[in-house]
């Protein structure tokens, strides 16, 4: 998952899935929601991001890491 915030835009994009978006839904104004060929939710947009956001914005990426397994 990668969510990105670009100030210039005032615009927040959470990234859940790397497969290609094939569809958008507006679920509001300001908010529309990308989805992959499987309908799976790939990834959110929130425009005028700062007026729903209460904290200050930065640009970051949360990396899940991957997990070690353990052999028996």
């Amino acid at each position: 998952m990668k969510i990105n915030y670009d100030p210039e835009a005032d615009a927040l994009y959470i990234e859940l899935l790397k497969d290609p978006a094939v569809d958008n839904i507006d679920i509001s104004e300001d908010v529309s929601v990308d989805l992959t060929k499987e309908r799976k939710v790939a990834g959110i947009e929130i425009l005028n991001a700062s007026l729903y956001l209460k904290n200050e914005l930065f640009h970051f990426e949360l990396m899940q890491s991957p997990r070690k397994s353990t052999l028996v």
